[in-house]
């Protein structure tokens, strides 16, 4: 039987799951994140070879090792665990499914198409293929059984500053798996989440001494801010089995605490200045990716400050700790607005033709975004009302982006950013003729 068409099942790959017809018409949603079952998001999904159900993976929080796999079935939208960590789940002709691991092998099992579940034991079949940070492995099978894969290290970046012109400069020569740079106030500074092996941690880096120095060791830190007095680190933690917001001190001193607990899965927290509020982007049952804010000085008081059917995510506040900026899917593509603070009335929308990854200037006049191609600086007036003046195309943005949390910084003087330019250590492209039939030897002689 064949598979059905790309044309008859369209996908938002990412936190929801929606179909459209052929012939065009409104998407119907088929399934959203239960968070009462621990699920966060959900992903790359294969549709099974009779297109009544799709292997999907499941995220149980942050980091590819939270991640698991699973089956949607398609006229119902229930989503069912097949108890295996793992990521990109694809059906194999013959029964199997192949999937991967933060660490780069790859594995087969075999799966029931009547009653979808696991008949077996996953088997090896591959080590070393990369692996991005969203889970994606640089894997593909043929439906003549041809499988091809490229070896090496996952994603790694490299530090960039680069000028609102586009002219960018090294800053040091680390090649690692960087992601969500912070700038330190001083400027003197870079905290970073690196996750060579899927289990993320923060890190700190010297400008001046290219010292690359550990603040988190147990694998479960990340998406790390500066605090507004500059001596300390909030980032997202686990604790036991929820998502937590952490400090530490940012030189490694003391010891980490938990500052809030906002009693829903918290995913990244952003911080404005001395006495204004604290934005957490978080993900609840009735709807995905809200925003809630608690005052700066009470982090643990948290409340909904926008929950709507939408998505809304990566909140940023402005200097002044009156205007909060994010991006909402709510017009069917990512778009940049933002709003006042409590009470919070009125908005605008910043961005034009899509925008994700706001962060403000340092004067607090701009808000820059991602469009699909650019670096965008949009002016912003508050008075006589809120208004943005005009929108300036920065340069050709080739940097490593992230939609779910900004993957660049603003530097103190406002004339720079910190970008993450990607590139690997070594890739090559394997191509294994009749790969599916070696799968198959191998669950024969297990």
């Amino acid at each position: 039987m064949s598979r059905p068409s790309a044309r008859r099942i369209c996908w938002f790959a990412y936190t929801r799951y929606w179909r459209i017809s052929e012939d065009g018409g409104a998407p119907a949603l088929i399934a959203k994140p239960d968070s009462a079952r621990g699920h966060v998001a959900y992903g790359w999904p294969d549709v099974l070879p009779d297109g009544n159900a799709a292997l999907i993976m499941i995220w149980k929080g942050t980091s590819l090792d939270r991640a698991e796999l699973g089956v949607v079935t398609l006229a119902t939208g229930r989503v069912t665990e097949l108890g295996i960590p793992g990521t990109g789940p694809r059906y194999v002709s013959g029964g199997y499914v192949i999937f991967t691991r933060a660490n780069g092998t790859v594995y087969a099992v075999p799966i029931s198409l009547r009653t979808l579940r696991l008949t077996g034991e996953p088997v090896l079949l591959l080590e070393g293929v990369a692996v991005k940070a969203n889970g994606a492995a640089e894997l593909t099978v043929a439906d003549n059984g041809t499988l091809a894969y490229i070896a090496g290290e996952s994603p790694q970046s490299r530090l960039r500053a680069v000028s609102r012109a586009g002219t960018a400069r090294a800053v040091g020569t680390e090649l690692r798996p960087f992601e969500f740079p912070r700038v330190s106030p001083d400027g003197r500074h870079v905290a970073v989440t690196m996750a060579p092996s899927g289990a993320q941690d923060i890190w700190t880096y010297d400008l001046a001494s290219q010292a690359l120095t550990p603040l988190t060791h147990d694998g479960r830190g990340q998406r790390a801010e500066w605090s507004p007095d500059r001596r300390h680190l909030v980032y997202i933690g686990r604790d036991r089995t929820d998502n937590v917001v952490r400090q530490q001190a940012w030189d490694g001193s003391g010891t980490s605490e938990v500052v809030a607990r906002p009693g829903t899965n918290v995913l990244e927290v952003a911080l404005g200045p001395p006495h204004s509020y604290a934005a957490y982007r978080v993900g609840t049952g009735a709807t995905q990716r809200d925003i809630w804010i608690a005052p700066l000085d009470s982090l643990d008081k948290a409340r909904p400050f926008l929950a709507t059917p939408a998505d809304e995510w990566l909140p940023t506040i402005s200097p002044n700790g009156r205007l909060l900026a994010y991006a909402t899917s709510e017009s069917g593509r990512p778009e940049v607005y933002v709003r006042p603070l409590p009470p919070g009335i009125g908005r605008i929308q910043v961005s034009a033709g899509g925008g994700i990854e706001p962060r403000w200037s340092p004067d607090g006049r701009e808000i820059f975004y991602r469009s699909n191609t650019h670096m965008i600086a949009a002016g912003i007036s508050e008075q006589p009302e809120l208004a943005v003046q005009r929108r300036d195309t920065l340069f050709a943005d080739v940097y490593l982006r992230n939609i779910s949390h900004a993957m660049y910084d603003v530097f103190p003087s406002g004339r720079e950013f910190l970008m993450l330019l990607e590139e690997s250590r070594r890739s090559k492209l394997y191509v294994v003729v009749n790969g599916t039939e070696e799968l198959r030897r191998k669950m024969r002689s297990r």
